[in-house]
């Protein structure tokens, strides 16, 4: 198949015009939004409006499992400060001063009196400009790293194509939330990693350290992915050899010039986020977590140390077990993942396990860092424990390769589990785009009897279409949960062109038909398109590709298998 990295960037940007709401949906991007402005404008890191904060007066038990609010922090000087880390601010710095030029140039006086406007159209600028991109690198790169794990060409797409479609990544995609960001920060680094073993060891070195650093300035807890980056670069050399001959190489003095090169980068960027730190709170070595519990204590109803103080085990254990946060639920192929590797870890090489174990490494110790924190569970908004996503979805990517490689030899049986592993794992994603999880996640703590996120929003979705949702909502005693059943009858599908669509029915229906017409026929042609690269890469085998080309540059085009 011919220049599958371009094919495979056309298709995520496809699938990103296809299901994006236009503007922000996660309200946390937004106050980084406000950051970015504070970058290079004379605007302040917290908006006039935001001053005052979110957190709740009198807290129930929602607001404090799941939606407390942001804190406004008060910092060194006097001024405030957003509570958020430093990186995904940087990253919508280039694309929020071209927006404000854009639409200054467009409407003058007209665009600054009209603030809302101005706002919406900005953050609709920078999610096109910005994220659409960053998702493109993120399947590019998850391409990359299969071929650099020995996998062909065609499994390898197909492979990045499901991540795309049957993983959380197409929901955060829609829901701009960091997610995306460190995932494609986390595969970058291990990318590079491994490049480096084969060749440009300084460089590719120096290019892992880069991304890895640039993760931290997206939270600082993602330092936990370094370990197995480093255990990768060290030792993921192919060939027949034993481990003291890996541990030879491992002390040796190329080894270590690898590793500076590789912790420069990384110390450079945490030095970055402590400097952050000190110039608004006057501490090196705190968190703004630290000013976030004084902001919660303040306000009075949270538990003491809020939002610390979570019972440690159930919040380690909750990303993997939980009715409502459950990896297994949110990721369902990670269950063929996990059974694949129970039951051929030996058969499966050295790269391939190390990669298997970083990702582990990761996900146990943002299991540990997030378990006394009520944050664990990624707050109100989010489709599954969010903060352990990316290592997840890196072992979805692995699954989907596992099962693309060996899917011709299965016995039907098997094969036939696999499909339908595949297809609930598209089910569930897909269901997830009709709208923000907020009122399953609520229905979930209130108690609702179906008692498993996904369910609840199965049965919601039916209830939308049969026509008796608000029915439903009539029935409930809490007002905040029939405000979120009133905001899902009447915004879904919260998709930007069907908004369009529906939103110009009554006085131009001709227009709101051709609208949805044509996104039902894009949205069409995207699925076509991946469900091709999906069939092709499991019904067809080819060779693994030799290390020269799966070592070369991102910026070249492959030649047919």
């Amino acid at each position: 198949m011919r220049r599958p990295r371009l094919l495979l960037a056309l298709l995520t940007l496809a699938a990103f015009l296809a299901v994006t709401r236009g503007e922000f949906s996660d309200a946390d991007t937004q106050q980084r939004l406000q950051v970015t402005h504070w970058l290079w404008s004379d605007q302040p890191q917290v908006a006039q409006y935001q001053s005052r904060g979110s957190i709740p007066a009198h807290p129930t038990y929602w607001n404090i499992m799941a939606r407390p609010g942001f804190c406004v922090l008060p910092g060194k000087d006097g001024k405030l400060y957003a509570q958020f880390a430093l990186g995904q601010s940087l990253l919508m710095a280039p694309s929020d001063i071209l927006a404000a030029s854009l639409i200054g140039s467009l409407h003058g006086a007209a665009g600054s009196e009209d603030a809302d406007r101005f706002s919406q159209e900005r953050m609709t600028v920078v999610n096109f400009v910005t994220f659409s991109i960053l998702n493109a690198f993120a399947i590019v790169l998850s391409y990359d790293l299969l071929l650099l794990l020995g996998f062909s060409e065609r499994q390898s797409m197909a492979s990045a194509a499901l991540l795309l479609f049957a993983t959380p990544f197409i929901v955060y995609m829609q829901d701009v939330a960091e997610t995306n960001q460190m995932y494609l920060f986390y595969v970058g680094a291990m990318v590079f990693a491994l490049k480096a073993r084969r060749n440009r060891l300084y460089l590719n070195c120096a290019i892992c350290g880069t991304l890895a650093g640039f993760n931290v300035l997206m939270k600082l807890p993602n330092l936990v992915y370094a370990p197995g980056l480093v255990l990768v670069f060290l030792f993921a050399e192919e060939g027949d050899l034993s481990w003291p001959e890996r541990l030879r190489w491992a002390i040796s003095r190329q080894a270590l010039k690898g590793m500076v090169c590789l912790f420069a980068p990384l110390c450079a960027f945490i030095f970055v986020d402590r400097y952050y730190q000190y110039f608004r709170f006057g501490e090196w070595f705190s968190t703004y977590m630290k000013e976030c519990a004084e902001a919660y204590a303040a306000v009075g109803g949270y538990p003491e140390a809020y939002p610390f103080g979570y019972d440690r085990a159930a919040g380690f254990l909750g990303p993997f077990f939980s009715a409502d946060r459950s990896l297994f639920l949110f990721s369902p192929f990670l269950v063929f993942t996990v059974m694949f590797l129970a039951f051929n870890w030996r058969s499966v090489s050295h790269s391939r396990r190390l990669a298997v174990v970083a990702s582990l490494v990761a996900l146990a110790g943002l299991a540990l860092i997030y378990g006394g924190s009520y944050y664990w569970n990624g707050g109100a908004g989010s489709w599954g424990p969010r903060h352990h996503l990316p290592p997840a979805q890196a072992l979805c990517l692995l699954g989907f390769a596992f099962a693309a490689q060996g899917f011709a030899s299965f016995r039907p049986l098997t094969r036939s589990l696999v499909a339908m592993n595949i297809v609930i794992a598209l089910a569930c994603q897909t269901a997830a785009l009709a709208y923000s999880p907020l009122l399953e996640n609520q229905a979930y703590f209130l108690g609702d009897p179906w008692r498993v996120v996904p369910l609840i929003r199965a049965r919601n979705i039916y209830r939308l279409l049969n026509g008796s949702l608000n029915s439903y909502g009539a029935t409930l005693d809490d007002a905040e949960m029939r405000s979120h059943v009133e905001d899902f009858a009447e915004g879904s599908p919260d998709i930007l062109w069907l908004s369009i669509g529906f939103g110009a029915a009554a006085e131009a229906p001709l227009l709101a038909r051709a609208v949805i017409t044509a996104w039902c026929l894009f949205a069409a042609a995207v699925i076509a398109a991946a469900g091709a690269i999906c069939v092709v890469g499991f019904r067809r085998s080819d060779r693994a590709p030799s290390p020269a080309t799966a070592c070369r540059g991102l910026s070249e085009d492959e030649g047919s298998a």
